[in-house]
């Protein structure tokens, strides 16, 4: 068993047994932390010497050199700056006066689970949904994919709505600006290293391409490590934030979420079929489909290595006793989000062209 395996082995273990707790952060999340400084810094210091730079006394061949160094390492620092989140233009972004009744639902389920209330709610095109902390200030966003919403049921996009939500009592680090900004600050730097864009095809281009490989290797070596120091805390929080949405929505209800996030390329060819045949509800075949089918479509899936496998997430829910449902939804407050909804549906069917 390799250490990857190892570590999702490890932290399915953890959440197994009879008691479930918000995940502490350990060494390896200290550590992790202690990079995020180091990096952060890093950047600061690349301001400091730039302008430095400037005020170095002299002029002609000097002046230039000294400009030339200042303004390569400030576009540095710009490129590796913190990332604090923002919306984009076309983004179909929801307030409080547009979609009061989805807020509302959203709050009683923040209330129930101790997290803040949502900022703002933003309609996007994927088969998934996403928690995140946007701007300085760290504002609750939530990102909801309306072709997963689409596909559930009423119980079910409780389960989604209280694990996304549940990322705002977790403890899982990955969300917060000072870990989650820097993993971003390395990934652009290396990016921008490993670019081969304006070099030219010479023994001078080749050479300066294995230079720029060089310079990014241990880049993605330091983000590698951050990440994989924070792989267990963060599989554990996923399991964690799946908890607090089984008390939320019951269990049931977030095996079967959980479930259908699994048959994201089915759920994406029904619909684009259902597009092409103008069907008037695009997702109704869809949703007959996922309930023909409710198993697994992949017990290992994963939307990516911050996640375990879903099946192991299904599993270590089964596994517990989980009351019925503490937030519901009824069929006018459903019926009411659709029409909330609706502004952000045109470039959802826009996205399932063939």
């Amino acid at each position: 068993m390799g250490t990857s395996e190892r570590a999702i082995a490890a932290a399915y273990d953890q959440v197994v047994g009879d008691r479930i707790a918000r995940p502490n952060r350990g060494p390896a999340a200290w550590t992790a932390a202690g990079i995020a400084v180091v990096v952060h810094a890093f950047v600061l210091a690349l301001v400091v010497v730039g302008v430095w730079l400037l005020t170095l006394p002299g002029g002609g061949p000097g002046m230039v050199i000294a400009a030339v160094g200042c303004a390569a390492l400030l576009s540095l620092a710009v490129l590796m700056r913190p990332r604090l989140g923002r919306l984009g233009r076309d983004e179909v972004v929801l307030d409080r006066d547009s979609a009061p009744t989805l807020f509302a639902v959203a709050d009683r389920v923040s209330e129930g689970l101790g997290a803040r209330r949502l900022w703002r709610i933003v309609v996007t095109a994927d088969i998934n949904a996403s928690f995140s902390d946007i701007g300085l200030r760290g504002r609750p966003l939530l990102r909801i994919g309306y072709p997963l919403w689409a596909v559930l049921s009423d119980a079910e996009r409780i389960a989604i709505l209280g694990h996304e939500l549940g990322h705002d009592v977790n403890g899982d680090s990955r969300h917060g600006l000072l870990v989650g900004s820097s993993l971003r600050s390395l990934y652009e730097l290396h990016g921008a290293l490993s670019s081969e864009n304006g070099m030219e095809d010479s023994v001078t281009g080749a050479v300066s391409r294995v230079l720029m490989v060089i310079a990014a290797s241990p880049v993605l070596g330091l983000a590698y490590l951050q990440n994989r120091l924070l792989t267990r805390n963060g599989h554990r929080a996923e399991y964690y934030a799946d908890h607090l949405a089984a008390t939320i929505a019951g269990g049931g209800a977030t095996r079967s979420a959980l479930a259908k996030l699994t048959h994201g390329e089915t759920i994406t060819r029904t619909a684009r079929t259902a597009r092409l045949r103008r069907d008037p509800d695009m997702w109704a075949a869809a949703r007959e489909w996922l309930a023909a089918n409710p198993a697994p479509a992949d017990e290992e899936h994963s939307p990516d290595s911050t996640h375990p496998p879903t099946g192991r997430r299904i599993a270590a829910i089964a596994g517990r006793g989980y009351s019925g449902a503490k937030v519901t939804m009824t069929p006018r407050e459903s019926a009411a989000i659709e029409e909330e909804l609706r502004p952000g549906l045109p470039a959802v069917h826009d996205a399932f062209r063939w």
